[in-house]
């Protein structure tokens, strides 16, 4: 279809300690939880900080109270643990990798399974884009601008959504939209 929406019956998205640790990859896994056990189930499952945060400390290797462990972790080894092991009571039965540089693949696997889990190099420009927008109390926007301060990072988000605009993704407990020329620059798996 054009569009999909996953996300606007989803009553509270959790930060998931993402404010306070890398824990982006685990986070995005409870988001899909909540997304997930929403709209298939009728009734969203919280997940809560403690089940993500033994995630995190699994396949990530962070030591709570030492900083210097806080080091992300690789979606692949989370989607792994989630298999195997599961998070916050949840396991998948398993996950396929999509072609990110095909638009109609990519909304066609999101319009089927619900949601997607997506790594991007996360360009300042964004991160002032979600604080400008949080601060004024409205749905951040991500697109491409000419000078975009550089890549911070990496960064894992939940894209629960799209239509002909971009996709719709949760990151730090809110839903932001993304332009498809955002999508096609930053992320990349």
């Amino acid at each position: 279809p054009a569009s999909a929406d996953f996300y606007s019956a989803v009553p509270v998205w959790g930060v998931m300690l993402n404010d306070q640790v890398g824990d982006c990859t685990c986070a995005a896994v409870g988001h899909m939880i909540e997304s997930v056990s929403t709209y298939g189930q009728g009734q969203e499952v919280t997940v809560r900080d403690a089940d993500v945060l033994t995630a995190y400390e699994a396949v990530g290797g962070y030591v709570p109270g030492n900083p210097s462990t806080d080091q992300g972790a690789n979606i692949q080894d989370v989607l792994g643990y989630w298999r195997r092991t599961g998070i916050a009571g949840s396991q998948c039965l398993g996950f396929a990798q999509v072609d990110v540089a095909k638009q109609d693949e990519v909304r066609q696997a999101c319009y089927i399974f619900g949601s997607l889990h997506l790594g991007l190099g996360l360009p300042k420009s964004a991160m002032d884009e979600f604080d400008a927008a949080y601060q004024a109390g409205t749905m951040c926007v991500w697109d491409v601008v000419p000078n975009d301060g550089g890549i911070l990072g990496g960064h894992a988000i939940e894209m629960v959504g799209y239509d002909a605009v971009g996709p719709y993704a949760v990151t730090w407990g809110v839903v932001v939209h993304m332009t498809w020329a955002f999508f096609a620059a930053y992320v990349d798996e």
